[in-house]
């Protein structure tokens, strides 16, 4: 659905249909250093692989037999303590390997590669801020540990071996020190605390209700919910109860079975049913009621401001691309070059020399890029039959391929493997899949013409984003351009000005999604076909 060109200031290049492009890349100097310093660390750009960092065997030997056991995962303990027992059973597993600390090693690969880990607090920095707000350490990074005889490092281990980095702590890790692994991360357990937080003062608040239900006065006797569990103990349920005669006209027994009510039929046909004999819910148990709501209601009303601060304050932590851009969701269908929308912009730049980044047109050619994607599976299939056939530019060639390899499978013996592969044909079929070699091919050469006709069509303009170099311009642009949903449905030229008109459109922007939150192939989905496809999933999901 996508066709991408790119402005990037000193000409404009046209980029494959379907992926995305930028001239230059917005960037913004974090200067971290009054959170934490630690002294020679350097966080590298990119973490090693876990197979790299495995074969670096010394550092995982030494973390094995050298470092604190503070260091180390909770699992890892409790395996250490294990292995004291003479009946542990990996003591009597006979290894192939020479090494007995193989399984410390293994450990110790589990700890520092597989978990997340972040750099210790420097003690000398004084700063709140340094103190609990912690940095991420990517897994491998060769400088998270430490080999020598330094001072500042040897003091806790006179091996020469110290661990820069620890294991996030389960109870004094801030939500705030999460945002390294996604912002959502933080925010989700910024959620739970609050959310425990609001529940535990409805709770306190309800005390006097509680007490009131267990006592006396609301029973009628003392202790009258001693058989209830302890969970159940200070609700309203009550066990002080007798049998009465039902009165004439609320006996119906279909009616009282339908509502589970306890009843017994005497000898003479009378009708007894078993009446709550605890007092009354009186006005101050409401009272307390609306109280323990009204609590919990100001909690959840004082997090949703909370999360909305947190949430713009970690965002502009992060460096992303929709930092720096605007999505442009109805520009007109014939806008196609990109200096229009370069030149229309740049009136919200923050400087001429530091101005528009980069222009994307999206165009709505979904058809097109599903037959693109159908094709790459297809060949792909293909490839699975063909695995030593190497030259697929030559058609012949690939036609004499699939040939021979057909003959090949209508010639197989019958066995558990062809029989299971046959019967799953045709339920596979439609999703393309377990498809014969020249089923493959002539779906390969029919996805193919459609893609030659579908090319040659003209789409229209679906989107447009917008690259600023630097988050000022941008808010420019999205606060100068921003109208009510009114004068955008209706086109309302009247109530705008002049000058934030593109082509005799206003324009309906907002700050776009992240690159890798955008679905392109369905970016024109109609309001009414994303309701009909939300309210299948929701019956699927009810059942």
């Amino acid at each position: 659905m996508i066709e991408i060109m790119a402005d990037g200031g000193d000409g404009f290049e046209a980029v494959p249909t379907g992926t995305s492009s930028q001239a230059s890349s917005p960037r913004r100097a974090r200067d971290r250093s009054n959170r934490l310093k630690f002294k020679g660390v350097s966080r590298s750009p990119m973490a090693r692989s876990a197979a790299q960092s495995f074969q670096d065997l010394e550092l995982y030997q030494k973390a094995a037999t050298q470092e604190n056991s503070s260091d180390r995962s909770y699992g890892h303990r409790v395996a250490g303590f294990l292995e004291k027992i003479p009946g542990y059973y990996p003591n009597n597993t006979k290894h192939k390997y020479d090494d007995p600390n193989l399984l410390q090693i293994g450990w110790s690969f589990y700890d520092h590669i597989t978990l997340a880990r972040h750099f210790k607090p420097d003690p000398n920095n004084e700063s709140d801020d340094g103190k609990n707000q912690l940095v991420r350490s990517e897994p491998g990074n060769p400088e998270d540990y430490h080999f020598g005889d330094s001072e500042d490092y040897n003091s806790s281990n006179p091996e020469g071996f110290y661990c820069k980095t620890q294991l996030y702590s389960w109870w004094k890790t801030r939500g705030s020190s999460l945002d390294d692994f996604g912002i959502g991360v933080g925010l989700y357990f910024n959620s739970m605390k609050f959310m425990a937080m609001a529940l535990l003062l409805s709770y306190l608040a309800s005390l006097p209700n509680v007490f009131y239900y267990y006592s006396e006065e609301y029973g009628g006797t003392e202790n009258h919910q001693e058989d209830l569990v302890f969970f159940l103990k200070g609700s309203a349920i009550c066990n002080n109860t007798i049998w009465v005669a039902c009165e004439e006209g609320f006996c119906d027994v279909a009616n009282m079975q339908k509502k589970n009510v306890n009843f017994r039929t005497s000898e003479n046909g009378q009708i007894f049913v078993e009446k709550n004999n605890c007092n009354d819910v009186t006005l101050q148990t409401g009272l307390v009621n609306l109280g323990a709501f009204l609590v919990g209601a100001l909690v959840i009303i004082i997090f949703t401001w909370y999360q909305s601060k947190r949430q713009t304050v970690a965002d502009e932590d992060k460096i992303t691309a929709s930092d720096y851009s605007i999505w442009v969701s109805n520009p007109p269908p014939d806008a196609y070059d990109p200096a229009e929308w370069r030149e229309f912009f740049e009136q919200y730049a923050e400087s001429r020399e530091r101005g528009i980044a980069g222009v994307t047109v999206l165009v709505s050619n979904e058809l097109f890029l599903k037959q693109l994607l159908i094709q790459r599976l297809l060949r792909k299939e293909l490839g699975k039959w063909l695995p030593d056939f190497e030259n697929f530019h030559d058609e012949k060639a690939v036609l004499a391929a699939c040939k021979e390899r057909q003959i090949e499978v209508d010639s197989e013996s019958i066995s558990l493997r062809r029989l299971i592969w046959l019967a799953a044909r045709p339920f596979a079929k439609p999703f393309k899949r377990l498809c014969s070699p020249m089923e493959v091919y002539e779906k390969i050469l029919e996805t193919s013409k459609m893609i030659v006709d579908l090319k040659a069509k003209n789409y229209p303009v679906a989107n447009v984003i917008v690259t600023f170099e630097t988050e000022k311009g941008q808010r420019n642009a999205l606060s100068s351009l921003s109208t009510g949903k009114l004068n955008v449905r209706s086109n309302n030229l009247d109530n705008t000005d002049p000058s934030v008109q593109f082509k005799g459109s206003v324009l309906d922007i907002m700050e776009p999604s992240e690159p890798s939150a955008i679905r392109y192939l369905d970016l024109n989905t109609n309001a009414l076909k994303t309701f009909i496809q939300s309210m299948i999933t929701f019956a699927i999901t009810i059942g």
